[in-house]
């Protein structure tokens, strides 16, 4: 079942107001990430964020906490990002910094080779002297030990 909160109808800051005083906890998500925070922008331009008074900033902050169901801290930073830069964005990406890989495709591939040749996932009383008649190929990666 999809509900939709029609919050288009609230216009003024005193329909909001009424709203936040007679509603009860509302269960509603916005879809996804993205058409949260166009909604939120677009409320918080609606309604003159940047100009209202400090306690109907607090209202529309309660306001966007309780729909979208976000933190205090969360609609915070989401005000804060539309104050400075006019609109809610994703600002999520790849990190700047991704750890650095051990090791390569060919190694994992090779590992799970090995691991199939000498059947260590079912038999684990398997020893170091099972890899004798393992492949030269093996010896790739000398610093990789299961053993102690």
């Amino acid at each position: 079942m999809i509900v939709m909160l029609q919050t288009h109808a609230l216009q003024t800051l005193e329909q909001v107001r009424a709203f936040m005083a007679g509603v009860g906890p509302v269960s509603f998500t916005l879809t996804d990430r993205d058409s949260a925070h166009a909604w939120m922008g677009d409320t918080l331009k609606r309604f003159g964020y940047a100009r209202a008074s400090r306690a109907d900033r607090g209202l529309l902050r309660r306001y966007l906490a309780k729909v979208t169901g976000r933190s205090r801290a969360q609609v915070a930073r989401r005000i804060a990002q539309f104050l400075e830069e006019g609109q809610i964005r994703d600002k999520r990406g790849a990190p700047a910094a991704p750890f650095a890989r051990r090791y390569t495709d060919a190694d994992i591939r090779l590992l799970a080779e090995t691991d199939a040749l000498h059947c260590m996932a079912r038999c684990p009383e398997a020893s170091p002297a099972s890899c004798a008649n393992a492949p030269s190929r093996c010896l790739a990666m000398p610093d990789l030990s299961v053993w102690p």
